[in-house]
């Protein structure tokens, strides 16, 4: 006779030492001056290039450590966001988070935050901040609560990840199984705006009880990697 035990394991997270950082910070300069990333808006392309980066191909630009380095010093340590009317929305800085529409700033918790909300039947809730010590801590009451739509950004890669997480913190296969990820319909998005449009439209596809198939290319830009799709 076989004895299976069970044990919930609790979120436990450490914060990262000054030298472990470092080693980040450095392992990332390393990886943005020789492996570089893809820039899809023609103009940002080149205002990189103009800055003194190299670029391979059509959008891949290599970005010099001192380039890093410099605009990190230089940047602004907080972003106003202004709405429609001129008017301030959100103040960017910290560890700041913005809730609803833009509007309202909360300084709780994930995861205390999901709880205050009480979400209902009419409720979606889309994690993006890439961060699993914010997005799993949300994840985990989100996919407890009645949200119609719980998804988080990222890859498919970063999503299996994801999900092996939040199976250690005792979520269920079944809450599990509610996680939208890589969200949006996969409708070739690659612009922010275009990604935007896509996860607004499986939002409206799942409350309205549709499942929509995977597209079928027909077209040589389909060949190109859409920001949705992996």
């Amino acid at each position: 006779m076989n004895n299976v035990v069970t044990e919930q394991v609790q979120p436990h997270y450490r914060l990262l030492d000054p030298s472990q950082i470092e080693q980040i910070h450095q392992a990332v300069l390393e990886l943005l001056a020789t492996t570089g990333v893809r820039v899809l808006h023609p103009e940002g392309v080149r205002l990189l290039r103009d800055a003194g980066c190299e670029v391979r191909g059509e959008n891949r630009v290599l970005i010099p450590a001192h380039l890093v380095e410099a605009s990190v010093r230089s940047a602004p340590s907080a972003i106003t966001i202004y709405n429609r009317l001129g008017r301030p929305a959100m103040q960017l800085e910290g560890r700041n988070l913005h809730f609803g529409l833009g509007t309202d700033l909360l300084r709780t918790m994930p995861d205390d935050t999901v709880v205050e909300l009480r979400p209902d039947n009419h409720t979606a809730i889309l994690a993006l901040t890439h961060d699993p010590k914010l997005d799993d801590l949300a994840l985990m009451e989100a996919l407890k609560s009645p949200a119609f739509y719980v998804g988080a950004i990222g890859s498919q890669r970063n999503q299996a990840k994801r999900k092996e997480r939040l199976r250690e913190f005792g979520v269920t296969p079944d809450q599990l199984a509610r996680l939208h990820g890589p969200v949006g319909l996969k409708n070739g998005a690659r612009t922010p705006p275009e990604i935007a449009v896509s996860i607004l439209a499986e939002m409206t596809a799942v409350k309205y009880g549709y499942r929509i198939p995977p597209p079928e290319p027909i077209g040589a830009a389909a060949a190109v990697e859409a920001g949705c799709a992996t």
